[in-house]
């Protein structure tokens, strides 16, 4: 798993966005307002779970899973299109973050170049990165039984997924 940062403390801490408005920090001149809350982990680790219950306490909740219901069946599903959802996605979240709104973001480090994209096009906000996972027969067993997740996509992400990254929080 990836490096842990500055611990957060808990879910709460990261739904009180006033007071992440109130300190605000200045860096390079840009006045970071909101923050992005960035959700990484395998396939059925909970991320969507916990962005609706963040969504509930007040943030904007952006999924990658959501931006690919807009490209039609006919573009090929795979890295590049996978690339451009995310690029979409994390432009997305700074431009409401630079508005002040606080943001959650679902969605999955499949390789580096999305991990880079994400740390490059939200270097303007406060961001913090969240570390999701579970043991891997549970990941399996949420799969299966969810029911609309090719069956072994939380087994390939399980190794990679969260490497490479330091994280604000961890959670199993």
């Amino acid at each position: 798993m990836g490096r842990v940062g500055t611990p957060v403390k808990g879910v709460t801490a990261l739904s009180n966005f006033r007071s992440v408005r109130e300190s605000a920090l200045t860096d390079s001149k840009k006045q970071k307002l909101g923050i992005v809350v960035v959700l990484n982990g395998p396939s059925s680790s909970g991320k969507t779970t916990l962005a609706t219950a963040l969504k509930a306490r007040g943030f904007v909740a952006l999924s990658v899973d959501d931006f690919h219901r807009f490209s039609p069946r006919s573009i090929p599903n795979d890295e590049v299109l996978f690339g451009a959802l995310n690029d979409a996605l994390f432009a997305s979240a700074a431009s409401f973050a630079q508005h002040g709104f606080p943001v959650v973001v679902d969605t999955v480090f499949v390789s580096d170049s999305i991990l880079q994209a994400a740390l490059s096009l939200l270097d303007d906000v406060k961001l913090a990165l969240v570390a999701l996972n579970a043991p891997i027969k549970v990941l399996e067993q949420r799969e299966c039984e969810r029911g609309d997740r090719q069956p072994g996509l939380a087994r390939s992400q399980y190794e990679h997924v969260l490497r490479d990254a330091t994280y604000a929080l961890s959670l199993d």
